[in-house]
């Protein structure tokens, strides 16, 4: 064949009807091919044989429960049970800075640290201030995970109790919200207007002790936050400065609040077993955020270098003043 001639025959597709297209084609039956399939399948039923190509010929094979379609519907497999959310009030767990809402907020809460760094503004963490890049995964699991259940975004009028200094007022504040720190540093409450002045925040910082001084503000708080504090405090006076921190929110207004947690903590106020948690929340007045109850995972870690010989853990608490 001349190529002239080989041309024409693949322009006519000659070349392609063995080899295109890829895939089998279904072609639709016709109505009168359904009819005829289907009044089959009625005398196959009444003769109790069906017809099979397979079997050679015009031999059939016997039918066992009637023509295929036609048979008791295989009964669906039983849905899963639905897991019950995870509990937000819980000791420290490094997997939620993996699972939503925390993620979302830790990536956040980086960012924000990562732009303060390149501004050389320092930040405190357990006291220390000094410019930081990072934070370790604990420090941000308590950030994280009490700023995303608590709803913080949302809030206008926020209360930080001791956290002069530190990245979650700095966050509050940079997003518009109006910020109160209280700190008996005065160092860290310098630092905390000194960055206010600078950026331009809503953020005030005073050095009045919560423990033996009232607020001298209304019930209209929408978020009060208080990371790893209260285990500084003996017991009396952690309940004072926390009654009157519930007392300032206005209702549906959320508690953020985070402690050392476990029998070797070292801090004389640490609460030590779920049924202390427990004993606090119902002293506070305040509702539990989701499912009701601390859950303790019994995991401890080495969280302190200057109490390397023990072993202890951080919980979370979110809290809502009911409407």
């Amino acid at each position: 064949m001349s190529s002239g001639s080989a041309s024409a025959s693949r322009r006519a597709g000659a070349g392609w009807s063995r080899t295109w297209p890829p895939w089998p084609i279904r072609r639709r039956r016709s109505s009168a091919a359904a009819t005829g399939s289907a009044s089959c399948s009625t005398t196959c039923a009444s003769r109790g044989s069906i017809p099979s190509s397979a079997d050679g010929g015009g031999r059939s094979r016997p039918r066992s429960s009637g023509c295929a379609g036609t048979g008791p519907a295989t009964p669906e497999p039983a849905a899963p049970p639905v897991p019950d959310p995870p509990s937000i009030h819980k000791t420290l767990d490094p997997e939620d800075l993996r699972r939503e809402p925390a993620r979302s907020q830790a990536v956040r809460l980086r960012r924000f640290l990562r732009r303060l760094f390149l501004r050389f503004q320092p930040v405190a963490v357990n006291g220390v201030l000094r410019r930081r890049l990072r934070l370790r995964p604990p420090k941000l699991w308590e950030y994280a995970c009490g700023l995303a259940h608590a709803e913080a975004e949302r809030a206008r009028e926020v209360l930080d109790f001791g956290g002069g200094a530190t990245l979650p007022a700095y966050w509050l504040a940079a997003r518009g919200a109006r910020v109160r720190v209280f700190d008996i540093d005065r160092r860290l409450t310098a630092a905390t207007v000194a960055a206010a002045r600078r950026f331009g925040w809503r953020l005030e910082a005073s050095d009045r002790d919560l423990t033996r001084c009232d607020l001298g503000l209304e019930a209209g708080l929408d978020l009060v936050t208080s990371f790893c504090v209260i285990e500084h405090l003996d017991r009396g006076a952690q309940r004072a400065a926390l009654r009157r921190l519930a007392a300032a929110l206005r209702p549906g207004g959320r508690l953020a609040l985070s402690f050392e947690y476990g029998a070797e903590a070292p801090g004389e106020g640490a609460l030590r077993d779920p049924g202390e948690v427990a004993d606090l929340v119902d002293h506070l007045g305040l509702d539990w955020v989701g499912r009701a109850g601390f859950e303790d995972d019994g995991r401890r870690f080495l969280l302190d270098r200057r109490h390397p010989d023990r072993r202890f853990t951080f919980g979370l608490l979110v809290l809502e003043r009911p409407a």
